[in-house]
């Protein structure tokens, strides 16, 4: 019923269908610096996935540590959140802003399990499309 190159042909497109599944998602990748009263640091995205209607989710490294993030693009800029892996309690929260040289700045938030703020100041980033 098949013939051989019928197998191959399938063979093929099964693999494709495969790799492209698993492939990094292309996107936005943030690096930037932060400054409160209480800390100073770097702060990183990457991109996993993309989710159509608003932006990505990924991974940040914030204070050296990893958590699983969202990328979300908005009216007023882009929003950088990161949350903690076990139960996804929101964790903290950058705004952005492009700035006249391209980069962007805004503000930072570092929050308690109950969504309190605990901590606020300025971040600085650049965000590269690969």
């Amino acid at each position: 019923m098949f013939g051989l190159k019928n197998l191959v042909m399938l063979a093929a497109t099964a693999l494709l269908l495969s790799v492209g599944t698993t492939v990094q998602a292309v996107g936005p990748n943030v690096n930037g610096s932060y400054v409160t009263p209480l800390k100073q640091g770097t702060l990183k995205f990457v991109p996993v996935k993309r989710v159509v209607q608003w932006g990505y989710q990924g991974n940040a490294t914030v204070e050296g540590r990893k958590f699983p993030a969202t990328l979300s693009y908005g009216n007023s800029g882009i929003y950088l959140t990161w949350m903690r892996r076990t139960d996804y309690v929101q964790l903290g929260q950058a705004s952005l802003n492009i700035q006249p040289d391209g980069t962007y700045a805004g503000t930072i938030e570092f929050l308690n399990k109950a969504g309190t703020v605990t901590d606020s100041g300025v971040v600085q980033a650049t965000i590269v499309n690969k």
